[in-house]
């Protein structure tokens, strides 16, 4: 190549690993100048003589640095010696460890030889893989490694972590540490030092410990000073820990009454994270949930919260009284701006009434899927005057959820001295809303009843002028459904939990146990009763004000749609690029046709 660097790296920066590979195996001046690039990254090696071919890379230094025979050595430089200080990046530590394991040799029925002994030679002993690993990383002095991953078998014994000695452990951002209950001992002092020693340059931290584990007397009083600290004696980490921003705490260890060191640990640990910004909680149980609440008390620049998650594994949720705790705490700060209540968060009056308490005046988006109180959601819509998104039905959370609704007559807040809509503070904010606003059509009800809650609905929809996106209707995950001949289904009658069943009928084709099992529809194949019909009588010319609006989702709706009220809505909303949820049936016949013969490109499936 050129002698320039500079010219070297731009013509490297463009090639792939494979082609930066075969430029080294060109000659020896090739290989000089290319080889520094081959080890700037150690990918993931999927292969087995590759994986080997690594492990006898770094065995190989490991082994002349350990050899101290007296005089000159005239044996050429090992690889990871020259060019140890270029890499840059590595694959997962786990997998580094992985390669460096021994493999195993194979036996052979041959007889060996005795071996002959010589006093002039030692043997030496095979190195550990954790060796091999500290070695390595030693020689990687400008490692630039943006996460780290720490395991249970990392807390298996001390010498596991000494791995950290070696790296340069100012480039991490993120870390992950995760434990389980019955696994080898977490203590509060590991976790202490191992949050100080990356703590300078932390970015984000997610913690999975359900149980941390009490240490030994003599353990304890050697590090009580390090989580205590006097009163008089400065936080160490005042000024370090300036970049820690985004924390998630799925699991939160266990408290006992005798746990004083956990105890201590997390009133060491709190008050290092007064600048997170991000939290993302799924922690088990009232008691965790208080000790959280005292946590939320030292974030004053918390802007966005996320409580539970999407697992379908988690059989423990938030209640609502949780909820409510955890958002009453958040006093004092700047605000959320940002709240998202994901499938084992189960907010309803409680925790919504605490967000409007605390929040409401910088609270823009909202995303929920479990149901709330209907007078609670509606109220939160009416006080927030920065409320940009109000999420209700989000298809990609896990299924068989039940979807928040909103009664017709909360909605519609109609103000009866008037004769119009209540003002909203959200009303000229609003970007994006998705709920589900029932009760509007209800075949016991009059028909002027029934015309009367559409029509004061659609001109609370008609003020939303700057809406984009509108859903009305909800798209669900959908998952097959096998029922088996006088046995239960595959998914439980239970909103909450559902049964895996790719396992339980046939994906082959063949008609093997077919007497014995029958698919069925998916869940969610009832209709939406009670929806919005878009018809003329309906008063869906309010929704002309909705000039911005680009989606518009009626999916799964039992309403009726025109085909007058079609055409009309493509000529009254020029931005609109999408209509969900149309099909070639009963109600929708004519609409659907009129849409997929003049303009198929805003029907989407």
């Amino acid at each position: 190549m050129f002698d320039v660097p500079e010219l070297d790296n731009m013509v490297y920066m463009d090639l792939d690993r494979h082609s930066v590979v075969q430029c080294a195996r060109v000659d020896k001046k090739w290989n000089k100048l290319a080889s520094s690039y081959v080890f700037q990254e150690i990918p993931r090696l999927p292969k087995k003589h590759h994986q080997e071919a690594f492990r006898r890379i770094v065995l190989e230094d490991f082994l002349q640095e350990q050899d101290n025979a007296p005089g000159p050595s005239h044996r050429p430089q090992p690889a990871l010696s020259k060019y140890g200080h270029c890499v840059r990046r590595i694959c997962n530590l786990n997998n580094i460890l992985l390669y460096l394991k021994p493999t195993a040799t194979k036996t052979t029925k041959a007889t060996k030889k005795p071996a002959k002994t010589t006093k002039s030679k030692k043997t030496m002993q095979e190195p550990s893989a954790d060796d091999l690993f500290c070695h390595f990383l030693k020689r990687c002095c400008n490692l630039q490694q943006d996460e780290l991953s720490l395991t249970k078998q990392h807390f298996e014994a001390p010498q596991k972590l000494g791995f950290m000695h070696h790296m340069s452990l100012a480039s991490i951002r993120s870390l992950s540490i995760s434990s389980y209950v019955n696994s080898v001992a977490l203590t509060a002092a590991t976790l202490q030092q191992v949050l100080i020693d990356v703590s300078s340059s932390l970015e984000s931290l997610t913690l999975s410990i359900p149980l941390l584990h009490i240490e030994s007397s003599h353990h304890a009083k050697r590090h009580q000073l390090s989580l205590i600290g006097g009163d008089d004696e400065q936080d160490p980490l005042a000024d370090r820990w300036i970049h820690f921003q985004t924390l998630k705490i799925l699991d939160i260890p266990a408290y006992h009454n005798n746990n004083t060191i956990a105890t201590q640990f997390w009133d060491w640990f709190w008050p290092t994270c007064s600048h997170i910004t991000s939290l993302e909680v799924a922690a088990f149980g009232p008691a965790a949930c208080r000790h959280l609440a005292l946590g939320l008390e030292h974030m004053p620049h918390l802007e966005k919260v996320q409580f539970g998650r999407t697992d379908k594994q988690d059989i423990v949720e938030l209640s609502d009284h949780d909820l409510s705790t955890m958002i009453t705490a958040a006093t004092g700060g700047i605000g959320w701006n940002d709240v998202r209540f994901k499938s084992t968060a189960h907010a309803g009056t409680l925790a919504f009434r605490a967000l409007l308490q605390h929040h409401h005046s910088t609270l823009e988006e909202l995303h929920f899927v479990r149901h709330a109180d209907s007078a609670a959601t509606v109220a939160l819509l009416r006080a927030c005057p920065r409320l940009r998104v109000l999420a209700a039905l989000d298809n990609k959370d896990r299924p068989n959820i039940r979807f928040p609704e909103v009664d017709a007559v909360d909605f519609g807040d109609w103000d009866a001295e008037a004769l119009a809509p209540r003002p909203w503070h959200c009303a000229e904010v609003l970007e994006t809303l998705q709920i589900k606003i029932m009760g509007a059509a209800h075949p016991l009800q009059r028909w002027d009843v029934q015309l009367r809650r559409q029509t004061r609905v659609f001109q609370r929809l008609g003020r939303f002028v700057n809406l984009q996106s509108l859903w009305l209707g909800h798209e669900p995950k959908l998952t097959p459904v096998v029922r088996r001949k006088g046995g239960r289904p595959a998914i439980d009658s239970d909103d909450d939990d559902f049964y895996d069943s790719e396992e339980d009928y046939d994906q082959d084709g063949d008609d093997d146990n077919d007497e014995e099992e029958v698919v069925v529809d998916d869940p969610w194949s009832e209709r939406q009763q009670g929806g919005l019909p878009m018809t003329w009588a309906a008063g869906v010319r309010s929704l002309v004000s909705l000039e911005k609006l680009r989606e518009l989702n009626l999916s799964r709706m039992d309403s009726e749609f025109e085909e007058t009220v079609a055409h009309w809505i493509v000529l009254a909303l020029p931005n609109l690029r999408a209509i969900r949820g149309l099909e070639n049936r009963e109600g929708q016949m004519e609409a659907y046709r009129f849409l997929k013969q003049w303009y198929p490109k805003l029907i989407r499936d």
